[in-house]
């Protein structure tokens, strides 16, 4: 079994086991990565992203267009 596959395995049984979650994303490749696999493997996903005044216009856009391809609602929790 090769690395990616342990952690897609760990990841899936970890939302079979939590099948509802709350995943803080930022858009960054870490934070997709796992709402995607939360998307793919959790019964319910919300997505939570941090909003500035000081945070770029297309990070936002990014973020809210991701969610929206795996089907997940996003909500801003503004600072």
């Amino acid at each position: 079994m090769t690395l990616k596959q342990i952690g897609r395995a760990s990841l899936k049984q970890f939302f079979q086991a939590n099948p509802e979650a709350a995943v803080a994303f930022s858009g960054g490749a870490d934070s997709a990565y796992l709402l995607y696999a939360a998307a793919r493997y959790a019964r319910r996903v919300r997505a939570y992203c941090a909003r500035s005044p000081f945070q770029p216009a297309f990070e936002w856009e990014d973020a809210r267009r991701l969610a929206g391809e795996l089907g997940v609602g996003l909500r801003a929790v503004e600072l």
